[in-house]
């Protein structure tokens, strides 16, 4: 009878490499809003609001890191397209933008966990 020899012993092998599942991670929306500026009132020397105006929203299925990251980039794209035709200015790719910042900017997409509803930003009123 013969002696294993060190190394082809199956104990001495490094543990099998076990793939983990890839993280899903859970369904968003993007919403489309058209961006107004409103005037609220001259009371307290006078003060504006913010009115987000919802147009659209698409949902980005869950999915992987990567799945996710297509689903966006190609949804942002026909949000923007659909900005576009609505005569909408969106911010400049790479800068997050808003209306103080850029004046010509008149709406906005937005990363939101249900679908968008009209927002708008009212001052509060102090008794």
């Amino acid at each position: 009878m013969s002696n294993p020899t060190p190394g082809n012993n199956s104990a001495d092998l490094p543990p099998a490499y076990t793939p983990t599942a890839p993280e899903i991670l859970p369904a968003y929306f993007l919403g489309l809003y058209e961006i107004e500026l409103c005037f609220g009132g001259h009371e307290e020397g006078g003060w504006w609001y913010t009115w987000q105006d919802h147009c659209l929203s698409v949902v980005i299925p869950s999915g992987t890191e990567a799945e996710q990251a297509a689903a966006d980039l190609a949804a942002r794209a026909g949000l923007a397209e659909a900005a576009e035709e609505r005569g909408l200015v969106l911010p400049a790719p790479g800068r997050r933008g808003y209306r103080s910042a850029a004046p010509e900017q008149t709406a906005i997409i937005q990363t939101e966990e249900k679908p968008g509803e009209h927002q708008d930003t009212e001052r509060p009123r102090y008794e």
